[in-house]
């Protein structure tokens, strides 16, 4: 299958994964991150976008948290593969306050990077707003390295505009569930 690039977006992407995984993402906390990324990257390169470098797992665990991948914090705008605004820039979807219910993207996060609407309402990050997980108050099923049924992830809700989109609900770390996927460069 020949499949063309795509026009650039002006900006940045955001998706969910089509990839599902169970709290195991991978063997080791550092090796987690890798493949959530990797699977965030490769459904982007499998849908025509070529600069697909910036493009992470908007997911945190002790290695690494979006927060710290962010060296552009004014690199926007942020969109869904369709085009649709979802944040001005990468610091604006960061600006969100839990506390407040505010508003903090201007469209869900809620299709894959084919643009189609995800059907689970849940994606694993155990990350806040601002791409952080301060003294690992939100859980990350041990790392994202265990599946237990008895550990559990903090999650968000793709069709949520509000800090719910990131934070906000869990599920027990045997379930399988997709990713955030956003470019941050």
């Amino acid at each position: 299958t020949l499949v063309q690039p795509r026009a650039a977006l002006t900006g940045g992407i955001a998706f969910v994964s089509s990839t599902s995984f169970t709290g195991a993402i991978g063997p080791t906390a550092t090796y987690a991150m890798t493949i959530a990324d990797t699977a965030c990257q490769v459904a982007a390169m499998g849908a025509g976008y070529t600069n697909t470098g910036g493009i992470h797992a908007w997911l945190t665990n002790l290695a690494r948290d979006p927060a710290s991948l962010i060296t552009a914090p004014g690199f926007g705008p942020i969109q869904k593969p369709d085009g649709t605004l979802v944040a001005a820039t990468i610091s604006n979807l960061q600006l969100c306050d839990p506390s407040s219910g505010n508003q903090c993207l201007a469209n869900p996060i809620d299709t894959d990077i084919n643009g189609n609407l995800v059907t689970d309402n849940f994606v694993w990050t155990a990350t806040l707003p601002n791409g952080t997980n301060p003294g690992r108050s939100l859980a990350d099923c041990d790392g994202w390295t265990s599946a237990a049924g008895a550990d559990t992830g903090q999650g968000g809700t793709p069709s949520e505009t509000n800090a719910g989109f990131t934070t906000g609900t869990f599920d027990n770390c045997n379930n399988s569930h997709p990713v955030l996927c956003v470019q941050f460069e």
